[in-house]
């Protein structure tokens, strides 16, 4: 009787061992699924994240997009009237005492640094006269001007004005580029304009 007994007792100590190891067990696949769980979120949010960021640059580049589109048009439009009137003259200076002068061995700041945009008419080789006494009547399309460039105000450019627009901009572009000039120049970004050329 007393071995059945012990037997018994034996019995239920391995069973409430057994119970107890897969209790810790299914407590530590518990706490598994848990940390499982909050990477699984945070990778998640994660993906969000990027995913928004994707977003934003695909809205960016079809603004980008549509913008060209739009300036597109518009350059064909002035490229057509720029050919339509490519013999463009300058209207002079009123006054020519007070100018800008602009020459291959000039020892002041206005050297010319770009020899191509406004070939054949003039390049660095040539002189350049600018008046800097005009009024905004006296600015007209086929003028070649001298203004201040929007994005580094140290720096000049001198190209033919081939539409003056409603709200009074300038559009420019160089003799001898394919493509207009992206700023638009207004009245007071004009520093001179051109009235000789002289070799």
């Amino acid at each position: 009787m007393g071995k059945i007994i012990f037997l018994i007792s034996l019995l239920f100590l391995v069973g409430l061992l057994f119970l107890t190891a897969c209790e810790t067990e299914k407590g530590e696949q518990e706490e598994k699924l848990v940390e499982i769980n909050v990477e699984a979120k945070q990778n998640y949010q994660l993906y969000l994240e990027q995913l928004n960021k994707t977003n934003e640059i695909i809205s960016d580049y079809n603004n980008l997009v549509e913008n060209y589109i739009g300036l597109g048009g518009r350059y064909n439009h002035l490229l057509v009237d720029y050919q339509e009137a490519k013999d463009y003259t300058w209207t002079g200076c009123r006054n020519e005492k007070d100018f800008i002068k602009i020459c291959p061995n000039c020892k002041d700041k206005f050297n010319c640094t770009d020899s191509f945009s406004m070939l054949p008419t003039f390049g660095c080789k040539h002189t350049i006269y600018a008046c800097t006494q005009f009024k905004r009547d006296e600015i007209n399309i086929g003028d070649i001007v001298l203004f201040n460039y929007q994005y580094n105000k140290d720096t000049w450019i001198v190209h033919r004005i081939i539409e003056i627009r409603s709200d009074g901009g300038y559009i420019t572009k160089g003799d001898n580029n394919f493509a207009i000039d992206l700023q638009t120049v207004y009245f007071k970004d004009i520093l001179g304009k051109v009235f000789r050329i002289e070799i």
